[in-house]
């Protein structure tokens, strides 16, 4: 499974790379804001990503920013917001969001995403 990890806070991308690497196995990609993932993503047409999780709030180009470029020319990839904005919550399924993950947020919460879209976890998350 290829997750991407689109956030600024370099806490929270060594935190979930640390998850996904240590109960997953999974390397995930983790790009800065919403413009380079794009980039990346732009440039690297034949990498299938199959969930990304994005923050909101991001300098050069936020998190909703981002879902309205993708989904012109990826409808179907499965995109996470991460926020502790709660108020955004109703805007936030106009752009192409599939769910919303409330920060500070639980491992097991995460996990339960990634069942959901894919990878099947069969063990006890802390």
């Amino acid at each position: 499974m290829n997750i991407l990890i689109v956030e600024d806070n370099r806490i929270l991308q060594k935190v979930l790379s640390i998850f996904f690497n240590r109960y997953l196995n999974i390397k995930p990609l983790i790009k800065e804001n919403g413009q380079i993932a794009l980039d990346f993503i732009k440039q690297n047409k034949n990498k299938k990503i199959d969930l990304i999780f994005t923050d909101l709030r991001m300098p050069e180009m936020d998190g909703i920013e981002f879902c309205k470029e993708l989904r012109k020319t990826d409808k179907l990839t499965p995109i996470i917001l991460m926020t502790a904005q709660y108020e955004k919550f109703l805007a936030l399924e106009y752009e192409g969001v599939n769910e919303i993950l409330m920060k500070p947020f639980k491992l097991d919460f995460l996990a339960n995403i990634i069942s959901r879209y894919g990878n099947p976890i069969d063990y006890p998350i802390p």
